[in-house]
Protein backbone atom coordinates (compact mmCIF):
# COMPACT_ATOMS: atom_id res chain seq x y z
CA UNK A 1 0.00 0.00 0.00
CA UNK A 2 1.23 3.50 -0.73
CA UNK A 3 2.11 5.80 2.13
CA UNK A 4 -0.42 8.62 2.45
CA UNK A 5 0.58 11.92 4.02
CA UNK A 6 -1.85 14.76 4.68
CA UNK A 7 -0.39 18.26 4.97
CA UNK A 8 -2.14 21.27 6.44
CA UNK A 9 -0.84 24.18 4.36
CA UNK A 10 -2.50 26.81 6.55
CA UNK A 11 -0.70 25.47 9.64
CA UNK A 12 2.56 25.38 7.64
CA UNK A 13 2.14 29.08 6.76
CA UNK A 14 1.57 30.00 10.41
CA UNK A 15 4.70 28.09 11.45
CA UNK A 16 6.82 29.54 8.63
CA UNK A 17 7.38 26.05 7.20
CA UNK A 18 6.18 26.75 3.69
CA UNK A 19 8.30 26.88 0.54
CA UNK A 20 6.28 28.03 -2.46
CA UNK A 21 2.92 26.38 -1.71
CA UNK A 22 4.30 23.28 -0.05
CA UNK A 23 5.72 22.60 3.37
CA UNK A 24 9.28 21.42 3.88
CA UNK A 25 8.32 17.92 5.01
CA UNK A 26 6.30 17.31 1.83
CA UNK A 27 9.13 18.54 -0.38
CA UNK A 28 11.67 16.42 1.52
CA UNK A 29 9.47 13.32 1.14
CA UNK A 30 8.94 14.02 -2.55
CA UNK A 31 12.68 14.41 -3.11
CA UNK A 32 13.30 11.15 -1.25
CA UNK A 33 10.57 9.33 -3.22
CA UNK A 34 11.58 10.65 -6.63
CA UNK A 35 15.29 10.15 -5.89
CA UNK A 36 14.57 6.50 -5.13
CA UNK A 37 12.70 6.01 -8.41
CA UNK A 38 9.26 6.20 -6.79
CA UNK A 39 6.07 7.96 -7.76
CA UNK A 40 3.90 10.52 -5.98
CA UNK A 41 0.35 11.76 -6.33
CA UNK A 42 -0.59 15.24 -5.15
CA UNK A 43 -4.25 15.95 -4.46
CA UNK A 44 -5.42 19.55 -4.52
CA UNK A 45 -9.08 20.32 -3.96
CA UNK A 46 -9.20 23.21 -6.44
CA UNK A 47 -9.02 23.21 -10.21
CA UNK A 48 -7.46 26.01 -12.19
CA UNK A 49 -4.50 28.19 -11.26
CA UNK A 50 -6.06 30.18 -8.41
CA UNK A 51 -9.50 30.07 -6.74
CA UNK A 52 -9.93 33.82 -7.28
CA UNK A 53 -8.23 37.07 -8.27
CA UNK A 54 -8.23 40.11 -6.01
CA UNK A 55 -7.33 43.78 -6.30
CA UNK A 56 -4.71 44.60 -3.66
CA UNK A 57 -5.81 48.25 -3.72
CA UNK A 58 -9.57 48.03 -3.09
CA UNK A 59 -10.24 44.33 -2.36
CA UNK A 60 -12.43 43.69 -5.44
CA UNK A 61 -12.80 40.03 -6.46
CA UNK A 62 -14.25 38.72 -9.72
CA UNK A 63 -17.64 37.08 -9.13
CA UNK A 64 -20.03 35.19 -11.36
CA UNK A 65 -22.95 37.45 -12.33
CA UNK A 66 -25.31 34.45 -12.18
CA UNK A 67 -24.10 32.46 -9.15
CA UNK A 68 -22.34 35.16 -7.10
CA UNK A 69 -19.35 32.87 -6.39
CA UNK A 70 -15.76 33.87 -7.07
CA UNK A 71 -14.47 33.06 -10.53
CA UNK A 72 -11.53 30.66 -10.72
CA UNK A 73 -8.47 31.81 -12.66
CA UNK A 74 -7.38 29.40 -15.38
CA UNK A 75 -3.93 30.58 -16.41
CA UNK A 76 -3.69 28.23 -19.38
CA UNK A 77 -6.68 29.86 -21.08
CA UNK A 78 -6.21 33.31 -19.55
CA UNK A 79 -9.82 33.28 -18.38
CA UNK A 80 -11.79 33.27 -15.17
CA UNK A 81 -14.41 30.53 -14.93
CA UNK A 82 -17.44 29.80 -12.75
CA UNK A 83 -17.23 26.10 -11.89
CA UNK A 84 -20.97 26.00 -11.20
CA UNK A 85 -22.62 27.45 -14.31
CA UNK A 86 -19.70 27.70 -16.75
CA UNK A 87 -19.70 31.52 -17.11
CA UNK A 88 -16.30 32.78 -18.31
CA UNK A 89 -14.62 36.17 -18.50
CA UNK A 90 -11.18 37.37 -19.54
CA UNK A 91 -8.83 38.41 -16.75
CA UNK A 92 -9.01 42.22 -16.54
CA UNK A 93 -5.78 44.18 -17.09
CA UNK A 94 -6.83 46.64 -14.36
CA UNK A 95 -9.29 46.35 -11.49
CA UNK A 96 -12.77 47.12 -12.89
CA UNK A 97 -13.73 48.78 -9.58
CA UNK A 98 -10.83 51.17 -8.79
CA UNK A 99 -8.83 50.93 -12.06
CA UNK A 100 -5.57 51.27 -10.09
CA UNK A 101 -3.82 47.88 -10.13
CA UNK A 102 -3.97 44.55 -11.90
CA UNK A 103 -5.86 41.89 -9.91
CA UNK A 104 -3.55 39.20 -8.50
CA UNK A 105 -4.16 35.45 -8.20
CA UNK A 106 -4.96 34.30 -4.67
CA UNK A 107 -4.59 30.73 -3.43
CA UNK A 108 -3.67 27.80 -5.64
CA UNK A 109 -5.25 25.08 -7.73
CA UNK A 110 -4.04 22.11 -9.74
CA UNK A 111 -2.54 24.30 -12.50
CA UNK A 112 -0.39 26.12 -9.95
CA UNK A 113 0.61 22.84 -8.26
CA UNK A 114 1.76 21.57 -11.65
CA UNK A 115 3.73 24.76 -12.36
CA UNK A 116 5.40 24.92 -8.93
CA UNK A 117 6.37 21.24 -8.83
CA UNK A 118 7.84 21.51 -12.36
CA UNK A 119 9.94 24.43 -11.12
CA UNK A 120 11.04 22.61 -7.94
CA UNK A 121 11.62 19.21 -9.57
CA UNK A 122 12.46 19.98 -13.22
CA UNK A 123 13.79 16.46 -13.87
CA UNK A 124 10.55 14.78 -12.80
CA UNK A 125 7.93 14.08 -15.45
CA UNK A 126 4.43 14.84 -14.23
CA UNK A 127 0.86 14.97 -15.48
CA UNK A 128 -2.21 16.88 -14.35
CA UNK A 129 -5.44 14.91 -14.05
CA UNK A 130 -8.51 17.11 -13.62
CA UNK A 131 -11.60 18.13 -15.59
CA UNK A 132 -9.59 20.82 -17.39
CA UNK A 133 -6.75 18.60 -18.60
CA UNK A 134 -8.84 15.53 -19.42
CA UNK A 135 -11.39 16.20 -22.12
CA UNK A 136 -12.08 12.62 -23.18
CA UNK A 137 -11.96 9.06 -21.93
CA UNK A 138 -9.00 8.47 -24.23
CA UNK A 139 -7.02 11.34 -22.63
CA UNK A 140 -7.89 10.03 -19.15
CA UNK A 141 -6.75 6.52 -20.04
CA UNK A 142 -3.50 7.82 -21.54
CA UNK A 143 -2.60 9.73 -18.36
CA UNK A 144 -3.42 6.74 -16.14
CA UNK A 145 -1.56 4.32 -18.44
CA UNK A 146 1.55 6.52 -18.43
CA UNK A 147 1.49 6.64 -14.63
CA UNK A 148 0.97 2.86 -14.35
CA UNK A 149 3.83 2.28 -16.82
CA UNK A 150 6.03 4.70 -14.82
CA UNK A 151 6.42 7.04 -17.80
CA UNK A 152 5.35 9.76 -15.37
CA UNK A 153 6.40 9.87 -11.74
CA UNK A 154 4.08 12.63 -10.53
CA UNK A 155 0.34 12.96 -10.83
CA UNK A 156 -1.43 16.18 -9.79
CA UNK A 157 -5.12 15.66 -9.35
CA UNK A 158 -8.24 16.96 -7.68
CA UNK A 159 -10.09 14.37 -5.60
CA UNK A 160 -13.65 15.48 -6.31
CA UNK A 161 -15.53 15.12 -9.60
CA UNK A 162 -16.86 18.66 -9.18
CA UNK A 163 -13.49 20.09 -7.97
CA UNK A 164 -15.07 23.39 -6.98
Amino acid sequence: MPQILVFDTIRAVKRGERHAHFNKLLLDRMEETLGGGGQAMLFQNRRGFAPYVECRECGWTARCPDCNVTLTLHKGSGRMVCHYCGHTEPVPAKCPHCRVTEPVPMGFGTEKVEEEIARLFPEARGARLDRDSVTSERAFNAIISDFEARKTCLLYTSPSPRDA
